[in-house]
């Protein structure tokens, strides 16, 4: 019994360069301002997840409101830059997965 081909993919020499281009100016964009945790250091440090981040606004919102009751351990304006960050990167990180998901599906397909 014939398999259906799922997908007939070509790229043009221009597309992949055009793709190169693109994900070397992400990579530029990136530069200096992401980290490349090993194994161990993913699970020392772990992740923010769905209830995590609801605590976490929870933190922020106590510490907008009550400024003069946090410990000196607590650096402020980082914690705000931290979280602002996590906030900026959150879209793009859900594009790029979803893009690469995409690709490996692809792949699985080829």
């Amino acid at each position: 019994m014939a398999i259906d081909n799922m997908i007939s993919v070509e790229f043009t020499e221009q597309e992949l360069t055009r793709l190169g281009n693109a994900l070397n100016e992400i990579a530029q964009v990136f530069s200096g301002k992401v980290i490349n945790l090993t194994t161990e250091e993913r699970k020392q440090y772990g992740s923010i997840g769905d209830k995590n981040k609801i605590f976490v606004d929870k933190c922020k919102a106590y510490m907008e409101q009550n400024i003069d009751t946090l410990p000196k351990t607590i650096d402020k304006h980082e914690f705000d830059k931290d979280y602002k960050a996590r906030q900026q990167i959150e879209e793009p990180l859900r594009k790029l997965l979803q893009l690469a998901e995409m690709l490996s599906d692809t792949k699985i397909l080829l």
